[in-house]
């Protein structure tokens, strides 16, 4: 189709060699990889095939152009990593991943998806069934800014894949943590905004000092807020399908998604969900038992005043890379909110939702850390625990009964 041969022209390589470079300084002795590459197009097999070999202590051990020698392949030599195409004929990406999953093949799986609405439903699907994250597919113009997108993408993802393999071979465990303060992925922005909102207080990051005044064990709770990113879509489905319809506190995410994707999961969540979650909008009342997810390549904060408290959706630059940010929405939570609030920070990269973290913990609300047991990245909470933010630290199996008995307590919430 002429569309699709436009996007592959898009990708093709420069034909000079060493172009590009890819110098780690992260990991000095990275642990090897073997990698199966998974795409029903030749050229982009090709580019990830080429990103990969960029990265220190990685072998690309096999290819596949379809679902059914993608099972096969990956059965034979069981590789520790899979880049997985979502959309391809026959078996797409998330009958693979199934299989793999069926066939207790223990690999990591990065998804690689195009910007459709299709991608978007399928990649979900597939973070829900245990896809470590997803890239994807670059359209740029300029085949090297494609390159550099999709290899900048990698990185983060693969060194995080690293160390968690490594905790695990140290631990000789089945752990499937990792300790890393990798950077968010950055598909709103290839920037890094420190920046001041409007109204919020600044969530530019202090030294991180607290205080050893003692705070009050009981505070009332109006709203729950969330900040996820990577393992954000499979912990989201632990949590929320075990909360009761009639739930009685609005509860506000900020899922690190691009567009599309966090309207595809708002639809995925809300299928098995008794309470209702959708796709956060504009001027949209908050409302108990109502779970809003801010939109992918946008801000969303709260504003009004207690009563008739709505979302404001913006196009508000990215924090720290971040857009939609943890750290925006918390900051509008402290200023709108105050103390009257829990905020839980969940698996995923980086250090998103500190500062915001730090604000709320100023206020007086309470602050629930995901522990590092049950992250499939400890980068978030982490952070938020390290700098002596939160209040509990608790595995992702306790989290649903703790949000429950919180909203239970009606007023008051102890913690």
């Amino acid at each position: 189709m002429p569309l699709r041969r436009l996007f592959l022209a898009r990708l093709v390589l420069p034909q000079q060699k060493n172009s590009m470079v890819f110098t780690p300084n992260h990991d000095r002795s990275p642990q090897p990889l073997n990698c199966i590459v998974v795409d029903d197009s030749l050229i982009f097999r090709k580019v990830v095939r080429d990103c990969l070999k960029q990265m220190p202590n990685i072998t690309v051990i096999d290819i596949a152009a379809d679902g059914l020698k993608a099972i096969d392949k990956i059965t034979e030599h069981r590789p520790d990593l899979v880049t997985l195409d979502v959309e391809m004929p026959g078996k797409d990406g998330l009958e693979v991943l199934k299989a793999i999953r069926e066939r207790g093949i223990d690999c990591d799986v990065i998804m690689v998806s195009g910007q459709t609405d299709r991608g978007a439903d399928v990649t979900t699907k597939a973070l829900s069934l245990g896809a470590f994250d997803f890239v994807l597919k670059p359209n740029a113009n300029d085949p090297e800014s494609n390159m550099r997108e999709l290899l900048a993408a990698l990185v983060p993802k693969i060194d995080a894949i690293r160390k968690r393999r490594r905790r695990r071979t140290e631990s000789g465990s089945s752990n499937t943590t990792v300790d890393t303060t990798a950077s968010s992925p950055s598909w709103a922005a290839r920037r890094d905004n420190s920046m001041r909102l409007g109204n919020p207080p600044s969530i530019e990051t202090p030294p991180p000092t607290v205080s050893s005044k003692p705070r009050p064990r009981c505070t009332t709770a109006d709203v729950i807020v969330i900040g996820v990113s990577t393992g954000g879509p499979s912990a989201l489905r632990d949590i929320l399908p075990k909360l009761p319809a009639n739930f009685p506190l609005p509860i506000l995410i900020v899922q690190h998604m691009p567009p599309l994707f966090t309207a595809s999961l708002a639809r995925d969540l809300n299928d098995v969900c008794a309470v209702t979650v959708c796709e956060a909008q504009h001027r949209q009342l908050i409302r108990p038992g109502t779970v809003y997810i801010a939109p992918g390549g946008a801000q969303m904060r709260v504003a009004g005043m207690a009563g008739c408290r709505h979302i404001e959706i913006t196009d508000d630059p990215p924090i720290r890379a971040c857009k939609p940010s943890v750290d925006y929405l918390f900051s509008s939570v402290a200023d709108t909110y105050g103390g009257n609030c829990v905020a839980i920070v969940l698996t995923g990269m980086g250090n998103d939702g500190t500062a915001g973290s730090r604000q709320l913990h100023a206020c007086g609300a309470r602050i629930i850390a995901q522990d590092e047991a049950s992250c499939i990245v400890f980068g978030m909470p982490r952070q938020v625990i390290d700098a002596g933010l939160a209040d509990r630290i608790e595995p992702l199996h306790q989290i649903p009964s703790l949000m429950s008995r919180i909203a239970g307590q009606g007023a008051m919430v102890c913690l």
